[in-house]
């Protein structure tokens, strides 16, 4: 099995495993801070199980019907969960804005979300750094982005940690407006997710006009090219296609203007 395959289905057992914990802690302290962190862990399986087939997919080679490899699934995976999360977080937001109308904040067994919060933090913690090193020395972009998904799973562990010591002193107003920090947090970095998927799938454009234009100059400063026309730049995943029509000399042949 591939290493990058390998290191994210293991991935996705940790994160199976702290969403069976994490809904344990839930139901157990009732904490809406903690119930956003559980969700996002919760959809994490799905991205995860999303990134793998990508991840999968987009290896195999281009071939007739995608003559420019298959590398755009991993910007249509990227959109799908962007805009996933998104409506999961403003429906939590609207339920976190309900409690703090109501002035219902309390919340019970802080002592044993702590713990479980804990053991979150340092398995995240540890495994986030193992699959960024992992991922560098691979050169895996996918690797890394695992890595990163789960060290910023442990640092909103802190936020929500933060919580449960307030509320261990009987401070329970904290959570809900933890819960919808939390929830902003997540929006922000689904919809800068989201916004990659559409700039690659749209074809945006990736370098500036002055590199487009210093491109064109040393095209047209090749032997034998005395015009150039309809340059274009489009990404697939990690690779950058060129596209240029050339005018060459009339008196040099097709063979000799393709070497």
């Amino acid at each position: 099995m591939d290493v990058k395959l390998k290191y994210g289905f293991l991935t996705l057992a940790i994160i199976i495993f702290q969403s069976i914990i994490k809904l344990f802690g839930v139901l157990i302290t009732g904490s809406l801070s903690f119930l956003s962190e559980t969700v996002d862990t919760l959809t994490d399986i799905l991205f995860i199980s999303i990134t793998l087939y990508s991840l999968y997919y987009s290896q195999k080679p281009a071939d007739y019907q995608h003559m420019y490899g298959h590398s755009k699934i991993d910007s249509m995976s990227g959109l799908i969960q962007g805009v996933i999360l998104m409506n999961i977080y403003v429906l939590l937001i609207y339920n976190a804005i309900q409690v703090i109308v109501s002035r219902s904040f309390e919340f019970i067994n802080p002592e044993l979300g702590l713990i479980i919060l804990t053991i979150s933090f340092v398995v995240n913690l540890v495994f986030s750094r193992v699959l960024i090193s992992k991922g560098k020395r691979q050169k895996s972009l996918t690797l890394e982005i695992l890595g990163l998904n789960l060290f910023q799973d442990s640092m909103r562990a802190i936020i929500v940690l933060i919580s449960f010591i307030f509320a261990y002193f009987s401070i329970f107003f904290i959570d809900p407006l933890l819960s919808v920090g939390l929830s902003i947090w997540v929006i922000y970095g689904a919809f800068k997710l989201a916004k990659g998927g559409v700039v690659e799938l749209t074809d945006t454009n990736p370098v500036s006009s002055i590199i487009i234009e210093k491109l064109r100059q040393e095209i047209f400063n090749l032997e034998h090219v005395v015009g150039v026309h309809d340059l274009k730049i489009r990404v697939s995943g990690k690779s950058l296609f060129l596209e240029v029509h050339l005018s060459v000399e009339d008196h040099i042949s097709i063979i000799h203007a393709n070497v």
